[in-house]
Parts: structure tokens; sequence; C-alpha cells
């Protein structure tokens, strides 16, 4: 029999009894010296015969004499407790079943060595039955849940890189021993490269889950794309030990990547192309509406400068120059628009002005060209949702005399005298449309007397109405900035110091509008000392 002082050395009968684990001590032969309370309750609560699993029972006798379903289980048990009591293990674990009527349960046994204190030549062993139906049914809803799962789910080992689990869709045979290497890649040794990279390898140095891109190879050789998801497992002393992959089939999402890099690539060829026309029209643009200085033909008193920034590749703003005899013809228009649409109107309206002061053989006034312009564009089929701005200035180069007539342009032009006098000069009047009839349109010209030094700029609306980040237009600071010029400043260096506090306002040149001013001086006696 076990005797009292065995049982104190058994880590003391009390501390036993009180542990849920069904425990007994088995000696070298596989008779059971002693056994604690939840051994017995476990017996008696499922009706067990208490004679043969008592103190003093042979437990092995008992396993080998299983018969029905138990019997190979019990065969694996008493084959583990005997090579444990012989020393060939060091411990042996078997999970087995244990229902009842009403009941599922799984148990797991564990067999260990025990040193006797008083016999240390004789071999036993402690058998712990510990129940672990908790952990059966989680691990078998995990388990159902995994199978279906729609994608491929793979548990892997972190040392060799062994499939313990995966599910249906991973398309692994039960039972079947293999890497995931060997499973997923059809390769005989692990990923590596940019290609391939291994999850494993990685989770190994960073200890973080992460998301790899995978062409994955099935035995007959088909590839398919996927985005692995590979999580890390850790045991109770924090090391890696496994990872859980989850792989999503992407080769349809790649396969229309590739599709629209392939689109993309041909439209950037086509966008190229597109530009270049573009720019090729940019530049006739530019040649064929933008004036030209030499035009103005060789004015010894006259300077002037211009500025013209597209909103984009072609503009519906342009300025021109004429000179007829004694007189110049500045002018300036804007098209509603910013596309070919508008670069079309703006030529029409270029030659239409020339051609008139080319034919007109009396007075050239803003009020005569301003006529002639309305009537042929009324003649002509233009959409009724464009507009032309246009400001006519005619100066006579005998007199400095200054007419001006501007439709559609609400803001007046400035005028500094060479005495220091700041003057708005107003013309309104509605911008020239096929839905406005000519009985609403005012042409009416105004004039002003120039002295040298004077300075008068010209411009269209885009450059006042910019908004800043602040959400204010540069209209203000417009007329602050040009009137703050002296007289005897030259319209180039003018032109500088308004483009740079442009770009200071609006952070570049380039506005949500065309943007084109022009700027007029009456050369002043100071003037060679700039040149």
């Amino acid at each position: 029999m076990f005797s009292e002082k065995l049982k104190d050395n058994f880590l003391g009968k009390s501390v036993l009894n009180s542990l849920e684990s069904n425990i007994c001590l088995l000696d070298e032969k596989g008779n059971i010296e002693f056994a604690n309370a939840s051994w017995f309750n476990f017996a008696k609560d499922n009706n067990a015969e208490i004679g043969k699993i008592s103190e003093g029972c042979n437990y092995l006798e008992v396993c080998d004499n299983a018969r029905g379903d138990d019997k190979e289980l019990a065969e694996q048990a008493a084959a583990g407790i005997r090579s444990v009591i012989a020393g060939k293990e060091d411990k042996f674990e078997l999970e087995y079943p244990c229902h009842s009527p009403s009941v599922e349960r799984w148990f797991l046994v564990r067999v260990t060595p025990y040193q006797d204190l008083e016999n240390t030549s004789m071999r036993k062993v402690v058998v712990f039955h510990e129940d672990i139906t908790k952990i059966k049914q989680e691990e078998s809803l995990l388990n159902s849940t995994i199978e279906a799962l729609e994608h491929p789910f793979y548990l892997i080992d972190i040392n060799n890189y062994q499939v313990l689990k995966a599910n249906t869709a991973s398309g692994m045979k039960k039972d079947k021993k293999t890497t995931c290497y060997s499973l997923t890649h059809n390769r005989s040794k692990p990923c590596s490269g940019e290609e391939h990279p291994c999850p494993m390898e990685i989770i190994k140095c960073t200890k973080q889950s992460i998301t790899v891109d995978h062409l994955h190879y099935d035995e007959e050789g088909n590839t398919k794309n996927v985005e692995v998801h590979a999580y890390p497992i850790f045991n109770d002393k924090g090391e890696l030990i496994q990872i859980i992959e989850y792989c999503l089939d992407i080769t349809e999402r790649k396969q229309a990547e590739k599709k629209f890099q392939e689109t993309y690539k041909k439209i950037e060829i086509k966008q190229r192309q597109i530009d270049q026309e573009l720019e090729k029209a940019k530049k006739i643009h530019e040649r064929t509406l933008l004036g030209d200085f030499s035009k103005a033909g060789s004015l010894e008193d006259i300077l002037l400068e211009a500025h013209y920034c597209p909103a984009k590749q072609i503009g519906g703003d342009f300025y021109n120059f004429i000179r007829r005899e004694n007189k110049l013809i500045i002018y300036l228009s804007d098209v509603t628009g910013h596309g070919l649409e508008a670069a079309l109107i703006s030529t029409f309206v270029k030659e239409t002005i020339e051609n008139y002061a080319d034919l007109e053989t009396g007075e050239l006034t803003p009020e005569k060209i301003l006529t002639h312009v309305y009537k042929h564009y009324s003649n002509n089929d233009f959409p009724e949702d464009y507009f032309v701005c246009l400001c006519i200035a005619v100066l006579d180069l005998d007199t400095y005399e200054l007419s001006y007539s501007t439709v559609g342009m609400q803001y007046p032009l400035f005028l500094k005298l060479a005495n220091g006098s700041c003057i708005n000069l107003q013309s309104e009047g509605p911008p020239i449309s096929s839905v406005i009839g000519l009985e609403l349109m005012d042409f009416r010209a105004d004039s002003v007397t120039l002295i040298p030094g004077s300075i008068v700029l010209f411009y269209t609306d885009g450059i006042a109405e910019q908004m800043n980040e602040d959400n204010r237009p540069y209209e203000k600071r417009l007329k602050n900035t040009f009137y703050s010029q002296q007289s005897k400043f030259p319209p180039k260096l003018i032109k500088q110091v308004i483009n740079t506090d442009f770009v200071d306002f609006n952070g570049s040149l380039q506005g949500d509008d065309d943007i084109t001013y022009v700027i007029l001086q009456i050369n002043p006696p100071e003037r060679k000392q700039y040149y």
C-alpha cells in the first residue's frame, strides 16, 4: 500500500486532492500506488468499476484488457506508459475521447517519470488525465471556421516549414505531410528573392504580420497571383513558433492591373502626341495672334511691353498692335474659354480688325472698329455661349491723344501721368455675342491726352480676378503695384515688378484664366539711362 510518508513525498496528499486533473502514481509494474480525489470522483460520476482503478490495481492490465472502440487507444496508452517506465521516453502524451451518453468529452493523458526517494532503483510514473473538452471544442470551432474559408489557409511550423494545418481550399490532401514551399510553389527549397519573398523569413526578422504578393504554382505548372497575409504565433515564453498564412487569389486583379498599365501607356503615348500637337498649335497661336512690336513701326517716343500666359496650352486671350500712318491701334481680346474653340474665335477677331484697318480709308476710331467686329461676328454662326470682350485704343502719334473703348471689360484701364496723378479710365459696355442685339451695345469712346512719362496699363480680367489662398482677388494689389511705379521706369522694369508681385501673390505666373496685359509709355526724358 502507499505509505503516508510516500504520500507526503508525492507533493502532499492535500495538494494533489485539490487539483482538478485526475492523477495517479504507478509503480514499475503498472500498479496504482496512489490516486487523488478527482480520480475517484470522475470514476463515480461515470459509473466506472472502482475496484479496477483503485490503489493496488494494475493500470496496465486494465489497458491491455480493453475491448471494442477503446482497444486501440488503450493499447497506445499502455505502450506509452511502459516506454516511460523503461526509460525509453522522457514523457508520453495521448489525446483520447471519453464521451458519455449525454456529453462529448476529450482528455489528454500525460505520463512523466517519478523518482521514489525511498527506493531510488525503482522507476515509477505519474499519470495525469486532464479534461481538454473546452480546448477541443474551441479547436473544432476554429477548424470549422477555417474550413469554411473560401481562400487557402495554412498553419506552418516556423522551424521546418511543415504545414501543420490547411483547409480544403488550399488543395492540400488530408494526412499528407508537406512544406509550404512545396505545396504553394512546387519548389524543393524555401522561397527567396523579389519574385517570391518568403513571409516566414520576413516574420522571423520583424516578428510582425505582413502582406506580400506571391506567384503560386501547382503540380501542372499553372500559376496564379496570390496576396499572402501572414501572422506570427508565439508560445507562452514569447518565442515565435508558427505562422498563419491566409491567401487571396488576386489573379484577376493583377490581370486587370496589367491591362490598365498597358492602356495607360497607350494613353500616355497618345497624350504626348496631343501635347506635341498642342505645343505646335500654341506656337502658331502666339505667332498669329500675339502682337509683334515691330508692327508698331519705329516709334522713338513710344515704349511698349506686353505679357501673356494662357491658363492652358492655348488660350482665348490675345493682344496686338497696328500702325496706320500717324495712328497706333492697341487692342486686347478675351474670348470665353481657353481651348481650341476660343483660339479660333480669337483668330477671327484679329483678322476682322486687321482687315478693317487695311481697307478703311477714313479715320480709324475705337467706335468704328468695334461696330465692324460686332457686325461680322453676328453674321457668323458662332455658339451662343461664347462672348468676346475687347479693348480698342487708338493713339494719335502727333498729339498723344488716346481714344479708347471697351466691351465686356468690367475693369478700368490704369493711367499714371508724369506728374504722379493716377486715373482709372472707365469704359463699360456688354460683350460682343450672338445673343446681344446691336441696340444694347455701347461702343462710345472716351479720350485722354498723354504727356511724356505717362504710363497706361491695358489688361484682361484674368490677372485681376485671380484668387490667392485667402480667396482674395489680385485686382486691388495690381492697381497699387502699378501706381507705385515711377514715371521714369521703363515698361520692361514695370512688367518685371508686376510679375514678381503676382508670383508672390499667386505662387506662379500661371492663373486659372488667361493672363494678358500691355504697358504703353510715352517716352520720358530719363529713358536713356535704362538702356
